[in-house]
């Protein structure tokens, strides 16, 4: 809004350019404002915007108190209550009955707070971001996680790579090779894991991803068991277990791992508790 002040001041400036022998309509487009609003204010030179001060009166096509009643009750009643709006509002269509349209429907029950969700479909559930922690030494925060490797002869068949990584020190703490993505395999490979590291209870956060072997019951019935702090990520989102997801992608792109696994992992392997990187360097990955 322009103010008082500014529209005397703007008048003043463009009738001394008219008077230098400007044009009105150019001296009114320099100053950005319309010609018609230059007559107006040369005419009332005190008159105030009166835009502020406007008072609408209520729409005459409006529903009146009494209708915007019955639409509520209407969709609460027990043959559609249980219905989305949209869907109530097209079988009732289908049964002859319009009472308002469908964005009014939705402003109605939104007035009564009665728009959640009408349905018996289970809510959204909101994710939260997971609690951040912070490693200042070795053995306080793991990332492990499950990877496939492909069979040397067998397209169809996989392997099942497990690791575990220190985030501190990007040291691979642990790692095995099943035949199988259980949660035995899982509390086995972690059991040994622990133990080979003499980790104490309520000394180490666990973080992983949110696959079924993670959040199995055995697999936290052992982080319990052990005091041992899990940790989730969100769902879908990959880059809230990095550490893991590096380390699998830094060893299953390199040329020189792609041989080994290539002449490790034939149909002679046995194929209970497989192991073969137990005689492989730690860089393997």
């Amino acid at each position: 809004m322009i103010s008082t002040r500014d529209r005397q001041k703007a008048v003043e400036l463009i009738t001394e350019s008219v008077q230098a022998g400007a044009r009105a309509v150019k001296a009114c487009k320099c100053l950005g404002i319309a010609f018609s609003s230059y007559l107006k204010w040369r005419r009332n030179p005190q008159s105030e915007d009166q835009r502020p001060k406007r008072e609408f009166g209520p729409n005459p096509r409006a529903l009146s108190e009494k209708e915007r009643q019955a639409v509520y009750e209407r969709y609460c009643q027990p043959d559609v209550c249980d219905l989305s709006v949209r869907q109530a509002f097209h079988a009732l269509l289908d049964k002859g009955e319009y009472l308002a349209s469908e964005a009014t429907v939705y402003r109605v029950l939104r007035q009564h707070k009665a728009n959640t969700r009408r349905d018996g479909v289970r809510p959204t559930v909101k994710r939260h971001k997971p609690t951040s922690y912070e490693a200042t030494g070795p053995n306080q925060v793991w990332s492990w996680d499950i990877t496939y490797l492909r069979d040397a002869e067998h397209a169809t068949r996989f392997y099942y790579a497990f690791a575990v990584v220190d985030i501190y020190s990007r040291y691979l703490v642990h790692y095995d090779v099943f035949d199988a993505e259980t949660s035995q395999n899982a509390v086995r490979f972690l059991s040994e894991a622990m133990n080979k590291h003499f980790i104490q209870p309520r000394c180490l956060v666990l973080h992983s991803d949110n696959g079924a072997t993670m959040k199995a019951a055995e697999t936290l019935g052992l982080l319990a068991v052990r005091g041992v702090e899990f940790s989730h990520s969100r769902p879908r989102v990959s880059n809230d277990n990095p550490y893991s997801e590096s380390l699998f992608k830094t060893g299953i792109c390199q040329d020189t791992s792609k041989k080994l696994v290539r002449s490790l992992f034939t149909p002679e392997e046995p194929q209970q508790g497989l192991c073969p990187y137990a005689s492989l360097p730690q860089d393997i990955f």
